[in-house]
C-alpha cells in the first residue's frame, strides 16, 4: 500500500484531497472531481511523484482511520457511484472480493442499461467529472436527467 499515515496527518495532502470534492444537489453522494483511473472510473488521488492511490481509499482512511483501512480488502460503493468518497453505510463501505462482486452482480441485473450514454465505468466517471469541474449545476441536470423506473431513480452504476 503506498499510502501511510503520515500522509493522513499531512495538512496539504488533506487540503488538496478536499478541494477536489463536490456537493450535488439531489445527491447524497460526496462526488470526486480529480484524476479518474481507467480501470473501473474511480477517482484516483497523486499522493507524490509516482504514488497515487484510489480515492475513495483516502476517503475512508481519513474518516477511519489508517489502521481501519489496513484491514481492509476492498471498499464497496453500495451507491454504484464510483466518484463518491462519502464513506459510510449506503456509499463507500469496508467488503470483501466476493461481497462486492455479488453485490455488483444483483445491482447489475437491476441498473444496468438505465444510463443513457457512454458504457464503461470510465466513461461514466469522465462524464460526471468534467461536469462537475464545468458546473455542479449541470452536473445536476444530468444526473435528474438520468432514466427513471417505476419513479425511482436507479444507480448510475
Amino acid at each position: 500500500m503506498s499510502l501511510t499515515a503520515e500522509d493522513l496527518a499531512s495538512e496539504v495532502l488533506v487540503g488538496r484531497f478536499r478541494a477536489k470534492l463536490r456537493v450535488l444537489p439531489g445527491s447524497d453522494c460526496l462526488w470526486w472531481a480529480g484524476a479518474i483511473s481507467r480501470n473501473a472510473g474511480h477517482g484516483r488521488f497523486w499522493l507524490g511523484p509516482r504514488r497515487a492511490v484510489v480515492a475513495h481509499r483516502f476517503a475512508f482512511a481519513l474518516a477511519e482511520g489508517f489502521d481501519a483501512l489496513v484491514g481492509v480488502e476492498v471498499l464497496a460503493h453500495e451507491c454504484d457511484n464510483p466518484l463518491c468518497q462519502r464513506v459510510g453505510p449506503g456509499h463507500v463501505v469496508a467488503s470483501t472480493r466476493t461481497r462486492n462482486q455479488t453485490d455488483w452482480i444483483a445491482r447489475g441485473a437491476v441498473s444496468a442499461g438505465n444510463y443513457i450514454g457512454p458504457s464503461s465505468s470510465f466513461d461514466r466517471s469522465l462524464v460526471m467529472r468534467n461536469l462537475l469541474l464545468l458546473d455542479t449545476g449541470a452536473a445536476a441536470g444530468h444526473l435528474a436527467s438520468l432514466p427513471h423506473r417505476h419513479g425511482v431513480q436507479l444507480p448510475l452504476w
